[in-house]
């Protein structure tokens, strides 16, 4: 705590925050640019199949609403989250690997998306254009 001229020229205490040390589960301090550290990979990893759920959950109601309307925007939200989805999987895979790789024991189950029934529907109708 310090007593010093605040920024509207009064005087007064403010106080100054430091973030907390990150530690490893030993106790040994863990480097902020240590981005390959397993133990940061896993959060990373767990971190990212909870987004993946979320999005999957969204795209579940979206493809609900949009069985019944057609509405422009909302059926842009569905594929920029199937976009999403995808390369977060794909993002899930590549961590999965890594951690691995380090001799770490996983039980996460990264999920399996089969893709949004809307705009798989979309994409059936296409395919059964007429070709020339």
């Amino acid at each position: 705590m310090s007593n010093n001229t605040n920024s509207s020229g009064g005087k007064g205490k403010y106080y100054t925050i430091k973030p907390a040390e990150l530690l490893t589960l030993n106790k040994n301090p863990v480097a902020a640019t240590d981005g390959d550290s397993p133990i940061l990979m896993e959060a990373r990893l767990t971190e990212t199949i909870n987004s993946i759920n979320q999005l999957i959950s969204s795209n579940a109601q979206l493809d609900e609403i949009l069985q019944e309307a057609r509405d422009p925007d909302l059926m842009e939200a569905l594929e920029e989250n199937d976009a999403l989805i995808l390369r977060k999987i794909e993002e899930c895979t590549v961590l999965r690997r890594k951690l691995v790789e380090a001799g770490v024991q996983l039980s996460l189950e990264i999920p399996v998306y089969n893709g949004s029934k809307v705009l798989n529907q979309s994409k059936d109708r296409k395919d059964d254009g007429v070709y020339l």
